[in-house]
């Protein structure tokens, strides 16, 4: 009886999820006490710099478990699946999920250069909050088009989505993109506590619901209007060179969505902008999933 239950507690996707968010939290507060972690490969350590989630995938126990849930194919758990972006067809030109994350990064280089001040913090998009951030990538597309097309953009900050793109050419061939910060150090430069479930968190707003939301699979929430493109876009934040990989996180993201919400995902799309003014947000990374369909 003891060994089926025991069995059956591990079979549960949210008790995996569990024990690894767990890890995550375990090793994020033993690094920022200034504690120094063996990696489990010989003759390398991972130094508090790095936080933790800097690391390579395959040197924690955080690591054992992305591992785990990557190659691991249950058939009842892991259904999700990666496939190629979709694209859409406005006139004589091809628009997909990369021309759009392209744009996105160039306009928040050209807007850092305008060295934006935001409340006490050091000027520079870094600091900025996302509804500032989004304002601005809408007003920007608006002005100056996408891939040689002129489209509307609007930001809603109170429903979904966060950004909404309709081609003026073709009204049809929409996208909805749905984005979040991921800030791990603060204006000061001191780890910021709650940047990891921006995008990773099960259960309150992260990119991660956000994905769940766009795929149809979340019971409470809908979008107002159909699109017929959708996809979730994460903005983060390096140090020049990184203290935090961002990829790792990336691809936490793409674990979790994939084999614990059964979401499919089209490959993701990076764009990186280096030189920013600010003294700690020196690098801005534009991460990119198309969400293709709702896997049952």
């Amino acid at each position: 009886m003891v060994c089926w239950a025991t069995a059956e507690w591990l079979r549960s996707p949210f008790h995996v999820l569990r024990v690894y968010l767990l890890y995550v939290h375990d090793w994020w507060q033993r690094s920022r006490r200034g504690q120094v972690v063996p990696s489990g490969r010989a003759g390398v350590e991972t130094v508090p710099g790095q936080l933790g989630i800097g690391l390579g995938i395959s040197d924690s126990a955080v690591g054992c478990w992305l591992i785990f849930l990557r190659e691991v194919r249950r058939p009842r758990l892991w259904r999700g699946s990666t496939a190629r972006f979709g694209s859409v067809t406005v006139g004589d030109h091809v628009i997909n999920l990369e021309h759009i994350v392209v744009s996105i990064a160039d306009i928040l280089k050209d807007y850092d250069a305008e060295s934006p001040s935001y409340r006490d913090y050091e000027p520079g998009i870094g600091p900025l909050d996302e509804p500032r951030l989004c304002k601005r990538i809408a007003e920007q597309l608006s002005v100056k088009g996408l891939h040689g097309q002129e489209v509307k953009a609007s930001f809603s900050r109170s429903s979904h989505p966060d950004l909404a793109i309709e081609f003026t050419d073709s009204r049809s061939e929409n996208w909805a993109l749905e984005i979040k910060l991921a800030r791990p150090f603060g204006n000061n430069g001191k780890p910021s506590t709650p940047w990891l479930g921006r995008l990773l968190d099960p259960y309150s707003r992260s990119l991660l619901i956000d994905a769940r939301l766009l795929a149809g699979r979340d019971p409470k929430k809908s979008l107002e209007v159909p699109f017929r493109n959708k996809a979730v876009v994460a903005i983060g934040y390096e140090h020049d060179p990184p203290k935090v990989n961002l990829d790792k996180v990336f691809s936490a993201f793409e674990v979790l969505a994939q084999h614990l919400f059964r979401i499919t995902l089209g490959e993701r799309v990076v764009e990186t902008r280096s030189g920013l003014v600010h003294s700690e947000h020196q690098t801005v990374r534009c991460a990119g999933w198309q969400v293709l369909d709702d896997v049952a």
